[in-house]
């Protein structure tokens, strides 16, 4: 009998990243898997950069392209699932696929450095992702430091049979600058590798290749069509081509004719968080809530469902209803517990989240600030009138209805 055919995963992510599973639907990355492969095996290679823009798939690059290819070569590639404690996340990966485990309470570098030395099989390629944004949350230095003694310690024990793999966005490399500092000159340029946007040939070879993926029977100029229009604005950003895909497969999206009776593909992403906003049952509330998550000026942006509820004047139930339909389509994903300093045992237990890619708070502040402002409006209207115990204008209480804000007091109810 023959073996089963593996599972074929859809090529449709959303700004999701792809993963190792995906493999079979990644595309358009053939160059650059082959560039960065050659880079890593080079009988020099030590370690290695990947730099690009954020949402030009450097994360789904790795997962999908570069740790398979790798693989294929012969070597243990461990990737890091945690860059904000790499030593322990590399020792994790080690120990899935090797039968060595840890002694006691050893450490992941000491882990690391053991088995490094009790064994002479093997290159190894160690990859650490979003190394920019741990060390953004590392006041302290301590993730610098351990990053510094992983590539000066761990890694000379192995006698040049490990690689180490950084990747950061491009406009965050200065967040690299104190471990350069602490390892020397570690990525000269030619140690780096950028990733670009696609041009339109690139753009139409990846729609095509996802929308026969998913199954689509689309005309077959509406590829072209798409990546000519994305195209008059410059070079392509990879997670654009997969918002643009999704809302093909969910529109029925068929020919370029269709694409121009809703609006044209620059109003798709528009289109797509309205969509999710829609599915939680009251759109206007769920761009509110989606205004409290992109607010905060810093990346990434994290909120508590609670937090998000009370500044967006929202009923808590809803406001959790409605996360969970962010993150069932895939506009948000759960994230890290609430702040060690936050003592509210009510606070701690509420969920967090974040939008899925750093990429949509930008965009998603722009579009729900209208709404913002409108409930912003509303609210202080209210307030002032229940200050000076007047009644709304019939005009106020139309804006209020609109802007859907309920009274929060006693007197703002009078």
């Amino acid at each position: 009998m023959p073996p089963p055919l593996p599972a074929r995963h859809s090529p449709l992510k959303g700004l999701l990243a792809f993963e190792r599973s995906d493999a079979g639907g990644f595309s358009g990355r053939h160059e650059d898997i082959d560039a960065l492969v050659a880079l890593l095996t080079a009988e020099s290679a030590r370690a290695a950069l990947l730099l690009g823009e954020p949402g030009v798939g450097k994360t789904s690059l790795l997962r999908a392209g570069v740790l398979p290819a790798l693989e294929r070569t012969g070597a243990i590639v461990l990737f890091a699932d945690d860059a904000s404690r790499p030593s322990e996340s590399l020792a994790r990966a080690f120990e899935a696929q090797r039968p060595t485990a840890k002694r006691g309470q050893e450490k992941g570098a000491e882990y690391l450095a053991r088995v490094l030395g009790e064994s002479s099989a093997g290159n190894h390629v160690w990859i650490l992702d979003d190394v920019d944004l741990a060390l953004a949350r590392d006041p302290d230095g301590r993730l610098g430091r351990e990053l510094a003694d992983l590539l000066r310690r761990v890694a000379s024990r192995a006698r040049g049979r490990v690689r180490i793999l950084l990747c950061c966005a491009d406009c965050r490399m200065y967040r690299l600058n104190d471990l350069e500092l602490r390892t020397g000159s570690l990525f000269p340029p030619a140690a780096r590798y950028g990733l670009r946007r696609f041009n339109v040939e690139q753009a139409t070879e990846v729609l095509a290749s996802t929308l026969d993926g998913a199954g689509v029977l689309a005309d077959p100029d509406l590829p072209g069509a798409l990546a000519q229009e994305l195209g008059r604005a410059g070079l392509i950003l990879p997670a654009d081509l997969q918002v643009v895909a999704s809302m093909v497969v969910s529109e029925e999206i068929l020919s370029a004719a269709d694409v121009a009776r809703r609006g044209g593909a620059f109003s798709f992403f528009a289109r797509w968080v309205n969509s999710v906003a829609g599915a939680t049952g009251d759109r206007v509330l769920a761009l509110r809530l989606l205004g409290e998550l992109a607010a905060p000026a810093e990346q990434p942006c994290v909120v508590s469902v609670d937090d998000a509820a009370r500044q967006a004047s929202v009923d808590l139930g809803f406001a959790t209803q409605a996360f969970a339909t962010f993150v069932a389509r895939g506009l948000c994903v759960s994230a890290a517990g609430a702040p060690a300093t936050d003592t509210e045992n009510t606070r701690i237990a509420s969920p967090w989240y974040t939008f899925s890619h750093e990429l949509v708070a930008s965009r998603v502040r722009a579009l729900v600030a209208p709404v913002r402002l409108r409930a912003q409006r509303a609210a202080r209207a209210l307030g002032d009138a229940a200050h000076m115990r007047r009644r709304l204008s019939p005009f106020q209480l139309v804006r209020l209805k609109y802007a859907k804000v309920q009274p929060s007091n006693d007197d703002e109810r009078a």
